[in-house]
Parts: structure tokens; C-alpha cells; sequence
């Protein structure tokens, strides 16, 4: 497999392994809030949250273990195997909070028939809150890496363009919250549904500011930092289940940028889609 980045090969990997877990470990603890993100009640401890359901990561496990996207770096210095418990985790709610809110849509019933608005809503919320999970730790770990290395020339840069996310995060996962909390109807577009008769041998769920559709138009501008301008959404969720698998991409109406995506995604035939 090829690399997208070379590590001399003199290079102390173990020790480099030692320095990063440490300093991501840092990043995490001090990245918590004080609060739960979506009841505001106070915390002193938060839930171990799965960013795609653990019973789509169950089914795709070897010997309880996932391989994670960072495989494809090609180098040993961060974790590319987990076990399941601590796959795709973040810690910004509370118990209470994760086995409620999210109880429609993690359900394997309920996600071989077609979504209902409410579960789009979990979907997004569940999105944005790992968004504002790893923009978070990121704004620490620059700072332990400033600390640590002298790594950046214009760290109030990075920070100033973390801060505008975690602005565009906060309001969307509020304006997503709504719509699960009041069951509101009507207001997303499915650009594409199916529950394939297989299981695929990934897992994966995320909110994406797209920058392009499919011929090419710009969707998102994702290089204009504006702080008067909205990044727009899609979602899209790939989960595994015991013997098939769910396949799902979705916006909010009021992203009107995706118009063309759908009428494209709609021209073409499944296998094209998938």
C-alpha cells in the first residue's frame, strides 16, 4: 500500500508513538467541556460516545478490533487498530444524553426502513458533535505543539480558523437539535437510500462540506475563511449490519447549494451511485 507520508527509516518510531499518545492524550483531556453539549447540565465526567454506532462496528470487527482510516498514512507512529469500545470516541456528552437522544436511529430496525426526519436529525447531531469534538482537541494539541516544539510561525491563524468551525458546528448542531427535539418534518432531502442485500467491510458516518458535485461545479468555497460565510452539509452514514448494510446521504433543505448533486445523483443508476 502506498504512503502518504515517509518516516526516515533511522527514525525512533516507538519514541515518536510515545510522544504523540502523550500529547493527543493531553489535547483530549484539556479539549473537554465543563458542561454536557446537548442538555447544558454540569459534568465532571463525560460518556464514551461512538461516532458510528458500535453495533455497525461490531460487525465488521476482527477479533473485537477495527483498523482506522489512519492505515492508509502508511506509518506506525498513531493507532491504526482499536479495539471497538474506543473506535471513533469522543467524550462531549453525558450518559443520559447518548442512550436517549440517539435511540431512533441507533436501531437496527428502524435503519432498514426508510429514515424518518427525526433520525436524519440524530444522524447530524451526532456528526457535528465529533466535529466540534476534533476541532477542539485540535485547538489544544496546537498549543501543546507550540509549547513542545516551537512548531508554528502563526498559530493565532490556525486558531482564528478552528474558531470559525467550531461558530459553523455550534450553530448547526443546534439548528439539527431542534428538529429532532420538536420532530419537525419536511425539512431534509435524501440524496440517497438503500439497504444493500450485503455487508460492506467499512463503517462511517460524518457531516462533509462538500467543494464539488459530480461535474465539477463548485458546491462550497472550502478555501474562502469569510467569517460571513456558511459552510453547507451533507451527511453521509455507511453501516454495516449483521447481514446487509445501510447506505445513506442527506441534506437540509435550506442547503440549497446541493440542488444540482441531487438532480445529478437522481440521473444516474445505482451502481454508478454507489
Amino acid at each position: 500500500m502506498p504512503k502518504l507520508i515517509d518516516i526516515p527509516e533511522e527514525t525512533d518510531i516507538v519514541d515518536i508513538r510515545k510522544k504523540m499518545n502523550k500529547l493527543l492524550s493531553t489535547a483530549r483531556n484539556s479539549a473537554k467541556p465543563d458542561k454536557c453539549i446537548l442538555c447544558g447540565k454540569p459534568q465532571t465526567s463525560f460518556c464514551n460516545s461512538h461516532s458510528v454506532p458500535q453495533l455497525s462496528l461490531k460487525n465488521i470487527a476482527d477479533n473485537g478490533k477495527v483498523l482506522h482510516a489512519s492505515l492508509l498514512m502508511g506509518i506506525d507512529v498513531i493507532d491504526i487498530e482499536k479495539g471497538v469500545n474506543n473506535s471513533g470516541t469522543f467524550h462531549f456528552i453525558c450518559n443520559d444524553c447518548d442512550g436517549k437522544f440517539f435511540q431512533d436511529y441507533e436501531n437496527e430496525q428502524n435503519l432498514k426502513s426508510p429514515p424518518t426526519d427525526k433520525m436524519l436529525a440524530e444522524i447530524a447531531v451526532k456528526n457535528l458533535l465529533l466535529q466540534l469534538s476534533k476541532r477542539g482537541q485540535e485547538k489544544k494539541l496546537y498549543r501543546e505543539l507550540q509549547e513542545e516544539f516551537h512548531a508554528y510561525t502563526n498559530l493565532e491563524n490556525l486558531e482564528g480558523i478552528k474558531e470559525l468551525d467550531v461558530r459553523d458546528y455550534t450553530e448547526e448542531l443546534q439548528f439539527h437539535k431542534d428538529i429532532a427535539d420538536k420532530n419537525i418534518s419536511g425539512g431534509y432531502q435524501i440524496l440517497y437510500w438503500s439497504v444493500l442485500p450485503y455487508k460492506v467491510p467499512i463503517a462511517t458516518q460524518s457531516a462533509i462540506a462538500l467543494s464539488k458535485d459530480l461535474e465539477g461545479n463548485e458546491i462550497n468555497n472550502i478555501f474562502d475563511l469569510s467569517e460571513s460565510v456558511r459552510m453547507q452539509f451533507m451527511h453521509l452514514a455507511i453501516l454495516p449490519l449483521k447481514e446487509e448494510s445501510v447506505v445513506l446521504a442527506f441534506y437540509h433543505k435550506r442547503d440549497k447549494l446541493y440542488r444540482k448533486l441531487r438532480h445529478q445523483i437522481n440521473s444516474l443508476s445505482e451502481q454508478k451511485v454507489l
